[in-house]
């Protein structure tokens, strides 16, 4: 039992080292499934909220429009598929690097507060998804602040 249980461990998580465009995949596939998770934390699905999702994809990841259609329906049908938020902060524990796991944050409270208003299951996952990568409260409720910010003067402008 023991040997089969290493043997799932060795094929769920290779050794081998990662070039960094499958690794910069990674983080786009993580951060779009968990934009796509705040959006749909409220029980409502807005355009506005996809419509920020691609604009964030796009501009942070540096993707075509094309590149960022496909990331988006990828990224909807992981979420569809999971079982629990477990599945993507497994992934962001062993893969990504406390900087990468607090841009992928940031991504979610903009996301959050796109429509002005946080809803409080968009609150609750996203300080969910901070407990679960061990990112600060601090540091968390700092990039909080930031997102509702640039939320306002995105509104103002």
């Amino acid at each position: 039992m023991i040997e089969s249980i290493k043997n799932f461990w060795s094929l769920a998580f290779p050794e081998k080292t990662e070039d960094a465009a499958d690794r910069e995949h990674g983080l786009n596939m993580i951060a779009a499934a968990l934009m796509v998770e705040v959006a749909r934390a409220d029980f409502r699905e807005d355009v506005v909220e996809s419509e920020r999702i691609f604009e964030l994809l796009k501009h942070e990841f540096k993707l075509s429009p094309e590149e960022t259609e496909l990331l988006m329906n990828r990224a909807t049908q992981e979420v569809d598929e999971a079982v629990s938020l477990y599945d993507f902060t497994r992934v962001m524990n062993d893969k990504l690097s406390e900087q990468e796991k607090r841009r992928v944050l940031r991504l979610m409270w903009q996301v959050a507060f796109v429509d002005q208003h946080l809803h409080r299951y968009e609150d609750h996952l996203i300080r969910k998804v901070a407990e679960l990568v061990y990112v600060p409260t601090v540091e968390m409720l700092r990039l909080r602040h930031e997102a509702e910010e640039e939320s306002r003067a995105r509104a103002d402008s």
